[in-house]
């Protein structure tokens, strides 16, 4: 007789060896997020930070130049020292450069124990969650992750499809997307609206895009949604 599963219990799906890691996009707006380490990696956290509306606490006693002119500008919280404890007092997520390893194992314990997401640099044990290679157009948002298993594939495939999505994609979301909530309210029919979806996405939109035929793309969008061309951003 087999023994049921615990409920909450953590279980590798079949052939691996590890709990699979579940993705999700974070809503950062106005939620406190502590960098620890002004180097490199730290600029990178928080640069990759600023246009989520996250309220941004960076802790280190050194900073690299661009750290130090968005500290100056007022766009970061700095404290100028080392970590200590308390610092995650009010923190929804932690972002930490590699440091010793009673420093790291602070960080890591305060994280838990206020129940704060946590990543430390290179350190799987001492995560609880990962940070991906993260490509961006405008609204689209693609993440790739090896679950910590080889960062540099992720940022290989990342390039890739650098190339493969240009802005075109950018430009595109944001004509079509003040367009939802028209052909809602147009047409009821949901098979419809997912038809009419499929048909513009399928369409030579990206290619008039990506050409600079914007005019030729608003009357496509218009014609194939619904809506006069001039309603098309």
């Amino acid at each position: 007789m087999s023994t049921p599963a615990v409920p909450g219990a953590a279980t590798a799906p079949f052939g691996a060896t590890r709990p699979s890691l579940y993705p999700i996009f974070l809503d950062l707006v106005e939620r406190r997020v502590v960098v620890v380490g002004g180097g490199v990696v730290g600029e990178e956290k928080v640069t990759g930070l600023l246009d989520t509306g996250a309220q941004i606490l960076l802790i280190a006693k050194r900073l690299t130049p661009r750290l130090q002119a968005l500290v100056e500008a007022g766009h970061v919280e700095h404290r100028s020292r080392s970590f200590l404890g308390g610092d995650l007092a009010g923190a929804f997520l932690v972002l930490a450069e590699r440091s010793d390893s009673e420093t790291e194992q602070r960080i890591f314990a305060e994280a838990e124990e206020r129940g704060v997401f946590v990543n430390v640099q290179d350190r799987l044990r001492r995560c609880t969650f990962h940070a991906p290679a993260l490509l961006r157009r405008g609204d689209l948002a693609v993440a790739i992750s090896t679950a910590g298993s080889a960062p540099a594939l992720a940022s290989r495939l990342r390039q890739r499809w650098e190339r493969e999505l240009g802005p075109e994609v950018g430009e595109f979301l944001g004509m079509v997307g003040p367009l939802r909530d028209r052909l809602l309210r147009g047409t009821p029919s949901l098979s419809d609206r997912r038809r009419r979806w499929y048909q513009l996405v399928d369409s030579p939109i990206l290619e008039l895009l990506r050409r600079g035929h914007r005019k030729a793309a608003r009357r496509l969008i218009g014609e194939t949604l619904g809506v006069a061309p001039e309603a098309v951003s």
